[in-house]
């Protein structure tokens, strides 16, 4: 007896084919849009607010920079040979102005100095690490470094000390973006400002 293959070859390269043909249509697809949204740019309706997206390397451009931190402010990214978790992941935005932009050390200087005139400030006594004070989602402090300000502001709360598992939710982004324009807004004149995309996942 003569088995039967229920499954001839020309179906799974019909399959194969379609699967590519799926492909590449969806890298298609993902590249006329986003010359869609290159450079595209608006005025937000009632104010004299405009909005720009473009695609790019937020450290290139010379424009005030907005960085999402922990509530912490931490400045801790760990080091090559050492694998524990850090607070500070280097894929972030937070990481990269530590790693490329501003030593860990002057980094700490400099927020600290800036939180000292900040209020809402809570200890974490279980916290075996430096710093120990948790702020609030949305508190903004500006630092400067090399004619570039750096608007620091807290989008994610660390769940706990071990992990530095950050966590971030849709109304703490809201929020923190709204306390963020507001702090900006009454210390800084009319300038650029870049916001990069938030919420990625990297705290």
């Amino acid at each position: 007896m003569t088995a039967v293959d229920s499954h001839p070859k020309g179906v799974y390269e019909l399959a194969l084919l379609l699967l590519v043909c799926l492909l590449v249509s969806g890298v298609i697809a993902a590249y006329l849009l986003w010359q869609e949204l290159k450079g595209s740019e608006f005025t937000l309706r009632g104010t004299s607010t405009r909005l720009v997206i473009s695609f790019g390397d937020v450290f290139d451009a010379a424009n005030d920079l907005i960085v999402p931190v922990n509530n912490y402010f931490d400045h801790d990214t760990g080091r090559p040979t050492n694998p524990a978790p850090r607070p500070v992941n280097v894929n972030s935005v937070h990481g990269q102005l530590l790693t490329n932009r501003i030593s860990a050390q002057e980094f700490r200087d400099l927020v600290d100095s800036e939180l000292a005139n900040v209020e809402g400030g809570v200890p974490d006594t279980k916290r075996k690490s430096k710093p120990d004070t948790a702020y609030p989602i949305g508190t903004t402090v500006s630092i400067r470094k090399k004619e570039r300000n750096y608007h620091l502001v807290v989008v994610a709360e660390t769940e706990d000390s071990v992990s530095f598992r950050a966590r971030a939710s849709l109304p703490n982004l809201m929020l923190a973006l709204n306390n963020a324009w507001s702090t900006i807004r009454a210390n800084v004149s009319d300038t650029r400002i870049i916001m990069p995309l938030m919420g990625g996942g990297y705290a």
